[in-house]
């Protein structure tokens, strides 16, 4: 859904109900859910026809003793016209919290200031979603926040600070959990890691051995920060359901361990722009949904012996300033599903390949290399959009 706000002038403590502009005739709201949402403007339309609002008339399984009530409200980027984006108090939030029908909250975005109002939160015992992230919420935790039924929690790039409490042991359903860009300290609390449900786990300055016990996990990003530690050598064995794995930009040294050709389901593995050395491992190659491999920026080293048996499925791959030195490597040619190469900051010499020429590459990446001579003429109409 779209947001067009006429009057850009108007104070932004009225900037609110400006997303209600567009009105459709469906089956009525409760009054007073209406009035929490309009406060003093007056409207005879239903707010279940308001863009941006969601309610159960349109349920998969409506019954005509149905009541209608709000369950869902999106309020993401209000302000995204505005220059300076206005500052907005978190009291701004209050009147929603009557709306205990509510089972989906999302404000991201528009620079809402102060702590999470947890006594406000409180009321909302049917929340099954809150995404606030993208905001300026400060403070630590509220114990609130952990008593809801909540599936998913997005509170990333914020300045929430503390540690996370263990109060998110009570959230036994919760399956997406969401938190880098804030300013949290202290360990993980040991009860997230009994979390049945969890699948998807997004942090920031923390240890990647912490949350190796999580072994339902089919996603986790711990890229971008500053952990300065091996790869544990056990990861392999534990996280068996992972599909996409981030360990970009982290400071990681050492090797890249064996268990990890037992990650049968990886498809998106980042592990660039970090410390590594040793050799590439052959087997990195052979997981067989991998779509996305990307091995640049470290001090790994390519053995040129290697065999890596043909492809046809699409993968994009980076070998980026991983020591590779001499011809580009012919097994490349036998990856007709390659879509993305990056050979770039290496020391490949010799003419430019002319079977590049036969693959759907849409993207190739060979600078500060050593090649010789010109580059085929076709070259540009080959490559794909």
């Amino acid at each position: 859904m779209s947001l067009y706000i006429h009057n850009h002038h108007h104070a932004y403590c009225h900037a609110l109900p400006f997303f209600f502009f567009l009105i459709l005739p469906c089956l009525s709201c409760p009054e007073y859910q209406k009035q929490t949402l309009l406060q003093s403007w007056n409207s005879s339309s239903s707010c279940c026809g308001w863009d941006r609002v969601e309610c159960n008339d349109h349920s998969p399984n409506p019954t005509s003793t149905s009541k209608v009530v709000i369950i869902s409200i999106y309020l993401d980027n209000l302000f995204v016209n505005l220059s300076p984006q206005p500052r907005v108090e978190s009291t701004i939030l209050a009147p929603f919290f009557h709306i205990r029908s509510l089972e989906e909250l999302s404000i991201l975005s528009n620079n809402i200031q102060g702590e999470i109002p947890g006594v406000g939160i409180a009321n909302l015992s049917n929340l099954v979603l809150l995404d606030m992230s993208w905001n300026n919420f400060s403070g630590p935790f509220t114990p609130q926040l952990f008593h809801l039924p909540l599936q998913d929690l997005h509170l990333d790039d914020n300045s929430v600070s503390g540690q996370l409490l263990p109060h998110i042991g009570n959230l036994t359903g919760l399956m997406r959990l969401v938190l880098p860009g804030n300013k949290l300290s202290g360990p993980i609390p040991p009860q997230i890691f009994h979390l049945p449900l969890l699948r998807t786990l997004t942090l920031d300055d923390t240890m990647l051995v912490s949350v190796l016990c999580l072994k339902g996990l089919e996603y986790l990003d711990l890229s971008h920060n500053d952990l300065s530690m091996e790869i544990p050598t056990q990861i392999g064995n534990l996280l068996h359901n992972i599909s996409s794995l981030e360990l970009s930009n982290i400071r990681l040294t050492g090797g890249i361990p064996s268990s990890m050709r037992k990650l049968s389901k990886l498809e998106r593995f980042y592990l660039h722009n970090n410390l590594l050395s040793g050799e590439i491992p052959s087997w990195l190659f052979d997981f067989k949904d991998l779509q996305i491999l990307y091995l640049g920026e470290n001090s790994l080293i390519w053995d040129n012996s290697m065999e890596i048996a043909p492809n046809a499925r699409p993968f994009s791959l980076s070998l980026k300033s991983c020591g590779l030195v001499g011809q580009v490597l012919e097994w490349i040619s036998m990856q007709m599903g390659l879509d993305f190469l990056d050979l770039s900051k290496n020391k490949l010499q010799g003419a430019f390949p002319q079977w590049f020429l036969e693959m759907e590459l849409k993207g190739l990446i060979l600078s500060n290399n050593e090649f010789i001579g010109s580059l085929p003429p076709d070259l540009f109409s080959r490559l794909h959009d």
